[in-house]
């Protein structure tokens, strides 16, 4: 129950509901140290509210970060939790390690092709630094398909197609979204 609160606070893209995901997910780990789950969508939501906020308090790197223990958690518990692995793909991405990246965001596909932060990160990844970087709309797309009520994947489809460059189709898709 916790945990479905947090998931949808969070998905409302608003700090102030975010903050209080973040503080459900934390309850819900309390609860349940081994709900592997809780300990991705906190991370996730970690890195989240400091990108919304420019907050600088967030190394800029991956590597040390409380959101990165909190994913490395999250596989000890489960090996092939595909959103584990997608959100440390996009931490990778924008720590300037496309390689590595690359490597996670594949796992993920290969583990769960259809989970929600597995399609939001791989479309993210193309439409960042994989090729072509049109193949991000096809899975942000197919998120939003699986979730049509997501701010989050009705947003992602507008990066997406910003990220291919294809700037009336983003606009249309943030009008959409809005």
């Amino acid at each position: 129950d916790l945990y479905l609160r947090g998931k949808h606070l969070y998905q409302s893209l608003r700090p102030g509901r975010i903050d209080k995901a973040v503080q459900y997910f934390e309850k819900a780990i309390e609860l349940d140290p081994s709900f592997s789950a809780a300990y991705v969508s906190l991370a996730d939501a970690i890195w989240f509210r400091a990108h919304i906020r420019m907050d600088d308090s967030l190394p800029y790197s991956f590597e040390g970060s409380r959101p990165e223990s909190l994913l490395r958690k999250a596989i000890e518990l489960d090996p092939r939790n595909a959103e584990a692995h997608a959100v440390i793909g996009h931490q990778l991405t924008y720590g300037l390690h496309p390689e590595a990246a690359a490597r996670e965001i594949h796992q993920a596909e290969a583990i769960n092709p259809n989970g929600e932060l597995v399609l939001r990160y791989v479309a993210r990844y193309y439409s960042d630094v994989g090729w072509p970087p049109e193949e991000g709309t096809v899975y942000a797309r197919r998120g939003l398909q699986l979730d049509p009520l997501n701010p989050l994947a009705a947003e992602n489809v507008s990066t997406a197609y910003w990220g291919a460059q294809q700037d009336e189709a983003a606009l249309a898709a943030a009008d959409e979204a809005l």
